[in-house]
């Protein structure tokens, strides 16, 4: 996930500290792949829970892009199921990210709507 993020947060973290992120936590912390991230112990408290809205898009960029995105799962997270994208896809759609993770936050939501025409 560091590599996703800006230079200036990169130059602290130590990678090999891990520690095991849950996306997203609406109804609890569902173990499935697409919710979950190992990201630097550096980073966890204080940046990712600092800032959400971008640290919850940075992430979900980050499993995007190595195909671990799923919609159904994602779905389950926020507490509906049937894949219709609908819960993910009016988070993404209701949140204003910083500026840097716009092109993220618009790739992720062309991804929600190719994958609830698929279902």
């Amino acid at each position: 996930m560091l590599h996703h993020l800006p230079r200036y947060l990169q130059k602290d973290a130590r990678p090999w500290n891990c520690a095991v992120h849950h996306i997203i936590h609406h109804c609890g912390r569902i173990d499935v792949l697409s919710n979950l991230i190992a990201v630097s112990t550096d980073l966890h408290v204080p940046w990712i829970h600092a800032n959400p809205v971008d640290a919850r898009i940075v992430c979900l960029h980050a499993k995007f892009r190595k195909r671990q995105f799923n919609v159904c799962e994602l779905d389950f997270c926020f507490g509906k199921e049937g894949g219709d994208a609908r819960p993910l896809l009016a988070w993404l759609e209701g949140h204003a990210g910083s500026a840097w993770t716009m092109i993220m936050q618009d790739e992720l939501i062309d991804e929600c709507l190719t994958q609830s025409k698929g279902t």
